[in-house]
């Protein structure tokens, strides 16, 4: 009786594990789904604004140090 009640555990436990995958993968993404939000566009945007405004800076920067070169001369 003990190998029956054994083997009757194991089938139960398999069955609540193959439900449990089963809802996890109903969770999962179906093709009517939306597009990704995009997560951290703003940040990404501002970040990209700033290193055009840095490179202009050093545009800025180096032609200054060109005048002030020449100046000395």
């Amino acid at each position: 009786m003990t190998v029956l009640m054994t083997h009757v555990r194991c089938l139960i436990k398999a069955a609540l594990l193959l439900a449990a995958l089963g809802l996890l993968t109903a969770c999962g993404k179906s093709e009517t789904d939306q597009a990704p939000v995009k997560l951290f566009e703003p940040q990404k945007q501002a970040l990209d604004k700033a290193k055009a405004v840095e490179q202009q800076q050093q545009e800025r920067n180096q032609e200054m140090q060109r005048k002030i070169e020449e100046q000395a001369r």
